[in-house]
């Protein structure tokens, strides 16, 4: 197994380097050969990061599907391939949704990424609700935006629900 997979991360290697020449879709099918590696197997933490980072920059819609599958498998699998996993997780997160979160498309990537991963972020949730609300109100009530940032409007709010019903669970849970 360790052959194949020195063999199949050398495949997908050249989607990690900056000025590869791929084209978008190749790069992140890359991405998600990277991802599932990762997810299966220990890798160094530099190189999990590299992928991680660069699916969630990875805001292009014509590889939409590519890239958030990569990030469903990589997502999770982040927390048990590092020691820190849980913290970078956050960190990477929270740092592109406040340096790039003026972009749209790429505000509209990261929330989706929450949405879709909420038992991941859950830890984290209070530093992110801020966030989530204020593009909530951005994404509900601008009459300029799509059905579809209106259903992520929509989405976030059920998220912060589920995350409250889940604290109460266990603040109860802690009280008996």
């Amino acid at each position: 197994a360790v052959v194949s997979t020195q063999s199949t991360g050398k495949y997908a290697w050249p989607s990690m380097l900056p000025k590869s020449g791929l084209d978008p879709t190749t790069k992140h099918y890359g991405h998600l050969v990277l991802s599932l590696i990762v997810s299966k197997f220990p890798i160094n933490k530099k190189i999990v990061l590299q992928v991680f980072h660069g699916l969630l920059k990875a805001h292009n819609l014509e590889c939409r599907n590519v890239v958030f599958q990569a990030l469903e498998i990589i997502t999770p699998a982040l927390p048990r391939r590092m020691d820190d996993g849980k913290a970078m997780l956050y960190h990477w997160t929270k740092k592109i949704i406040v340096e790039d979160g003026h972009t749209v498309s790429q505000l509209f990537h990261l929330l989706n990424l929450i949405v879709k991963q909420y038992p991941v972020y859950y830890l984290w949730r209070q530093y992110l609700i801020q966030h989530m609300l204020t593009a909530m109100t951005k994404f509900a009530f601008n009459p300029t935006v799509t059905i579809e940032h209106q259903k992520l409007a929509c989405d976030l709010a059920e998220v912060i629900i589920k995350w409250e019903i889940q604290r109460v669970h266990e603040a109860n849970d802690v009280a008996i």
